[in-house]
């Protein structure tokens, strides 16, 4: 296997600060002078390896959706009972606002930018996306003796759009308590639904 090239071990490197200095000081006052004061490096070494603070924003979205991807795109094909498995795809998603798998203010702060910025945007379309296909293949697999009625698509959409609902409530009200058993109950009210598509 070939060594790590000097901008394999730089960009995660630059990326990390980036992300620290963003939770920091918020993302407008983030600027490449203060990435590098945070990396103890000069400026110059940020602009070898990235031509704008733009550009660096833009693999931080590309990061920090590597991130989520790792904490909520399991491997569930262990689990062979169908309850459990659904009950584990839930828990992984309802659940991932309590976790802090990316901080609150990086990723608003970013997806805020993605609203006007269709290059960032593309990352968060693509993650949803993403996410929507591998609940909807599960849900595809544990309900394949259901009715062929069943939009496995659109349950994929509800369980990713509960789960965002979720995060984004308690990033402003900041009240773990009430969104745990919000999400308790969220989860129940899906599992309840499931079984009824599994006794049709």
């Amino acid at each position: 296997m070939g060594r790590k090239s000097k901008a394999d071990e730089r960009k995660p490197e630059i990326l990390r600060s980036a992300y620290e200095v963003v939770k920091q000081e918020g993302l407008e006052n983030t600027t490449l002078a203060r990435i590098a004061e945070h990396m103890g490096v000069a400026t110059s070494l940020l602009t070898h390896y990235f031509k704008s603070k733009e550009e660096i924003i833009r693999q931080l979205a590309d990061y920090m959706v590597g991130i989520y991807d790792e904490s909520v795109l399991l491997d569930y094909s262990k689990i062979t009972d169908p309850k459990k498995r659904i009950e584990a795809i839930l828990d992984a998603r309802l659940w991932e606002f309590s976790r802090q798998v990316v901080e609150d203010r990086v990723w608003y702060d970013v997806y805020n930018l993605s609203l006007r910025n269709e290059r960032i945007k593309k990352y968060f379309k693509d993650l949803y996306q993403r996410d929507a296909s591998a609940v909807k293949r599960e849900l595809d697999i544990v309900l394949k003796d259901a009715p062929d009625s069943i939009d496995t698509e659109a349950l994929s959409v509800a369980v990713i759009t509960m789960s965002e609902g979720l995060g984004y409530y308690n990033s402003i009200i900041n009240d773990d308590k009430h969104v745990d058993a919000a999400a308790a109950l969220m989860k129940d009210m899906f599992m309840t639904y499931f079984e009824k598509l599994k006794n049709n």
